[in-house]
């Protein structure tokens, strides 16, 4: 994630009239004067008080202005490196585009294919159906997850997705050993840093479900369950977890739903 996946996950998921929501329409209509400005000056821009502004910061994850700053300033420097669905040198052309695209797919599907590892969704399907808490911590915008969470209530499991970094920080500490965790952690450059949470779910007994893009992962060793994602990093890497998890919700509802 970014300050930016950050903050249209916040503003999308609040009604017009709320104060965060107008902060950030205002920020992002500004997004350009930010990096370097003032508390003092971060709330006339988004026409809120500065207290408003310090507890926007902290939802977003932050600890404080200059965290903040920091990252919106990573933005403005390395863009290219962010939003990326392919590389650049795969958008020489329109046809370019088209092509690699789909390209792409053919081998995020064919990676599918080849590795994916039944026999550890499988145990992951049965961790699911022995906690009584299944919570997912996505890198991003939570959409994914909704299947396999209607699955789950069904079953009688309470279930819940939290894409903000900040939110997934606090969470973590509602977390035991009746509870099973799906984080994704991603080695990459410029990604967020999710060895807190990884901890703290490790610590109070949490049995988790590690969505990653390499098979020597940092986070490895505070997860029970792994699934590798393979694919060029970028967004597109992140398809392979939505396909993932449409398996895992199938494999469920085939095992516990649908042979009662």
């Amino acid at each position: 994630m970014n300050i930016l996946n950050n903050l249209f996950s916040l503003y999308n998921n609040t009604e017009e009239d709320n104060i965060y929501h107008i902060a950030i329409k205002n920020l992002l209509k500004h997004f350009d004067e930010v990096e370097n400005c003032t508390i003092y000056d971060l709330a006339e821009i988004c026409s809120v008080s500065k207290s408003t502004i310090g507890r926007l910061i902290q939802k977003l994850g932050y600890s404080n202005l200059s965290e903040f700053r920091h990252d919106i300033k990573l933005i403005h420097q390395k863009y290219t490196y962010f939003n990326r669905i392919l590389p650049a040198e795969m958008l020489q052309s329109d046809e370019m585009i088209v092509i690699s695209y789909i390209e792409n797919m053919k081998n995020i599907l064919t990676d599918l294919e080849k590795n994916i590892n039944i026999a550890e969704l499988s145990k992951i399907v049965d961790a699911m159906h022995e906690a009584k808490i299944i919570k997912f911590y996505p890198g991003g915008k939570v959409f994914a997850e909704i299947a396999l969470q209607i699955n789950l209530t069904i079953d009688n499991k309470e279930t819940l997705a939290l894409s903000r970094y900040a939110e997934q920080l606090e969470d973590v500490k509602n977390l035991d050993n009746s509870c099973v965790v799906f984080i994704t952690g991603f080695d990459i450059p410029n990604s967020v840093d999710m060895m807190p949470i990884f901890k703290g779910a490790y610590e109070r007994g949490a049995r988790i479900v590690l969505l990653t893009d390499t098979t020597k992962s940092q986070y490895q060793k505070y997860s029970e369950f792994t699934i590798v994602l393979k694919g060029l990093p970028t967004m597109m890497r992140s398809y392979g977890s939505l396909m993932h998890l449409d398996i895992l919700s199938e494999l469920y509802r085939r095992k516990y739903i649908d042979s009662k």
